[in-house]
């Protein structure tokens, strides 16, 4: 078995792209209007994608399975991602755009 992210287009129910987990994930996933996407994974990776090409962009290891689904918020000019895993709470902070 495994997971997988999969980006389908929702005219024409064509994938676009995929991502493939060796465990099916449990985490929920989150896109931003910046062409971001994040999710994590069982063996506790936190990680970005590019939207349009399902590219990985970052990965973050957390110590902990990660089963949430992450969530945004902006302070100012700055947007952060944070996820639970484990017992902790990470919040990551996302580059200013010009």
């Amino acid at each position: 078995g495994y997971g997988a992210l999969r980006a389908i287009d929702p005219l024409t129910a064509e994938v676009k792209w995929e991502f493939r987990f060796d465990d099916p994930p449990m985490a929920g996933v989150l896109s931003t209007a910046t062409g971001l996407v994040f999710t994590g994974d069982m063996d506790g990776n936190f990680m970005a994608f590019d939207a349009s090409t399902g590219k990985p962009l970052w990965r973050f290891q957390t110590g902990a399975p990660i089963y949430a689904a992450p969530t945004t918020f902006v302070i100012g000019e700055r947007q952060f991602v944070v996820i639970p895993a484990g017992g902790a709470l990470l919040a990551f902070a996302l580059p200013v755009k010009p």
